[in-house]
């Protein structure tokens, strides 16, 4: 569990000081609401207590609540202004919106706080603040890996008993260089004994072995963490998540189900219950997930992305269109994932068979007239008058493929899908275009070459 700080700060009544490590806990659980709940109850008792703040505003984060985490971190801020973790989590969530330099003030100001004498914080506390800020920055897309290590490790220096350090050193280490596991292994053995009865490092290492694509260990690492903690939920839903990978779909459902038993009533369980139930390609049971919450008021970018992905595979391209067009619309332009314009590129070949026998679909783009967002997205083409003209869905798709290949690199059969969606549009100059560039770096397989010749046959080169 995060280090709990206020002890011997003088700065919490007894009553919110029982509070916080329940609440924090509640987080760890992925029990964001009963977690919010308790963290409305520790400010209540004690407006002033700045902990209380950032762990709300780190609950918030984990959540995926970037605006609510953001005025929890501000209000930290107002109410303790000598409390400098709350400036490294208002960092955080700068850097996960591209704020880079506003991010790295707030850092600096973090570590000015932490480390300025008359606040008399001792080396734990210093160093759980070196921790927090290195955390904020690996968020975002472009981690800071270089500048999260080094304060990693000086934190580490100060206060070696820091179990959290490890298990974000670990993780960082394997984002940078996911080809060598064995230095994140090394620190999540370290985070392991030093709290041997904590799931927390053990589902972890289960997480590395899932992302290098070791399913087996993943599972057996997070059937240890499941054996530390029977009750930490994360476990049953990572382990969902690797039998689901390893193809074994009947544990894969039994454990998200319980996933879901010990996250009853929460609605963010409900919401990862919607993407595995379309991963498993339980599409019809996924969207009455969805629209279930969206009849209880919840309003989520993540549903509504999932429910033009359902609508997308169930074949409903006009529905999966208006869905993504309306996820467009409130998602910001830079938090807009690979995946999004990938299903994009696949509703445009999908309208673009039904444009073959129906009329009104033929010229539908036309009327994202009206919508410049939508328009730009969709690199639609622009009359002199500023409104938009059709263009062919077979050339949209080809487009969007293009982009979500060039925002994936691990992703780059795309451009094949985009150079085959360029040929059905009769633009053989652009196929071929397209297949150069999946070839440009020397990585091009034996069929690569067989598409590259035959559209540039076609094209006339």
């Amino acid at each position: 569990m995060k280090t709990f700080l206020t002890i011997g700060l003088g700065c919490a009544t007894a009553a919110a000081f029982a509070q916080l490590p329940e609440a924090i806990k509640l987080t760890e659980q992925e029990q964001f609401e009963k977690a919010t709940s308790a963290f409305m109850a520790a400010v209540k008792a004690n407006p002033k207590n700045g902990e209380a703040w950032f762990y709300m505003g780190e609950n918030y984060f984990a959540d995926g609540r970037t605006d609510s985490a953001a005025m929890a971190f501000r209000q930290g801020i107002e109410v303790n202004p000598s409390f400098p973790l709350n400036y490294a989590g208002l960092g955080k969530v700068l850097r996960d919106e591209n704020k880079a330099t506003e991010a790295q003030a707030q850092f600096n100001k973090a570590t000015e706080v932490a480390t300025l004498k008359t606040n008399k914080f001792g080396k734990q506390q210093i160093a759980v603040a070196y921790r927090e800020v290195a955390e904020g920055l690996l968020a975002g897309k472009e981690p800071d890996f270089t500048g999260a290590l080094a304060l990693l490790q000086k934190g580490i220096d100060l206060w070696p008993k820091d179990a959290e350090a490890y298990i974000l050193k670990g993780d960082a280490l394997f984002d940078q260089n996911p080809r060598d596991g064995s230095a994140p292994l090394a620190n999540y053995k370290t985070a392991m004994e030093l709290e041997p009865l904590s799931a927390k490092p053990v589902a972890r290492k289960a997480f590395m072995y899932y992302r290098a694509k070791n399913f087996t260990s993943s599972v057996e690492e997070y059937t240890n963490a499941i054996a530390l903690e029977p009750g930490f939920a994360p476990a049953y839903r990572g382990r969902a998540e690797a039998y689901f990978m390893a193809r074994d779909f009947d544990k894969a459902t039994a454990d998200m189900r319980k996933y879901l038993e010990l996250n009853v009533g929460n609605t963010s369980a409900r919401v990862r219950n919607a993407q595995f139930l379309f991963l498993v390609k339980k599409y019809d049971e996924s969207l009455q997930e969805i629209q279930a919450l969206e009849r209880e008021g919840v309003k989520n970018l993540v549903l509504k992305r999932l429910k033009a992905f359902d609508l997308a595979e169930k074949g409903l391209f006009q529905a999966a269109d208006s869905a993504l067009h309306a996820y467009f619309a409130e998602q910001p332009m830079a938090k807009v994932l690979s995946v999004d314009h990938e299903y994009q590129a696949k509703i445009f070949q999908g309208l673009a068979k039904l444009a073959a026998t129906d009329s009104t679909v033929r010229t539908m783009n036309a009327t994202a007239a009206s919508d410049s967002k939508y328009a730009r997205l969709a690199q639609l083409n622009k009359h002199q008058d500023g409104s938009f003209k059709p263009t062919p869905f077979d050339s949209l798709a080809a487009e969007r493929y293009l982009k979500a290949a060039r925002m994936d690199p691990a992703k780059d059969h795309l451009f094949i899908e985009a150079a085959k969606a360029f040929t059905d549009a009769k633009a053989f100059g652009k196929a071929v275009s397209a297949m150069r560039e999946k070839v440009k770096d020397g990585h091009a397989e034996a069929n690569d070459c067989y598409y590259l010749g035959s559209m540039a046959n076609r094209a006339g080169l």
